[in-house]
């Protein structure tokens, strides 16, 4: 296996923090958190031994800003931002790269309820520089160029695919 990309995420619960049951928190956990460490840790053996490989933990502007009503994603979030750097620093001597992207609001069948919301797809949209949504093919090129030799000097990071919500 040359690369791995942990992709797999759960929506945000939308309550505060009182609000949150225990059930949800972990669920979200165990899905954000949990799932990108035990693919770290059972999908990348031959990697280790073959000294070369790409891991790809996709994170969110959640795990770089805070977001209301969403403290179990953000905490995730900013779980697998910390997940990624400390591999890039355990893993350099084996020549796995460890990065990341950190989406912001890409327009999916997932995310059509908020995206088309009449209004909160108008105040994110406000909110996003580049007053628009995000499309898969952008988070896709990013990943493709994290997994290629032209990012063979790249560890630890994490690439924003967020509009410019992060640069504010």
């Amino acid at each position: 296996m040359d690369v791995l990309v942990n992709n797999a995420g759960i929506d945000p619960h939308y309550a505060r923090l009182e609000k949150t049951s225990s059930a949800s928190w972990h669920e979200i956990v165990r899905t954000n958190l949990d799932g990108v460490f035990y693919c770290c840790k059972y999908f990348t053996a031959a990697m280790l031994e073959e000294k070369k490989g790409s891991v790809i933990n996709i994170s969110s502007i959640a795990g770089k800003v805070g977001l209301r009503r969403q403290v179990p994603y953000c905490a995730t979030k900013g779980g697998v931002e910390q997940i990624t750097r400390a591999l890039a620093l355990d893993w350099a001597d084996a020549g796995v790269r460890v990065n990341g992207i950190g989406y912001g609001f890409i327009k999916t069948d997932l995310t059509s309820a908020i995206t088309g919301h009449e209004h909160l797809g108008p105040q994110l949209l406000a909110r996003t520089p580049l007053a628009r949504f995000g499309s898969v093919e952008e988070v896709t090129g990013a990943a493709i160029f994290l997994a290629s030799d032209a990012a063979s000097y790249m560890t630890g990071h994490t690439i924003m695919v967020d509009g410019g919500w992060t640069a504010s």
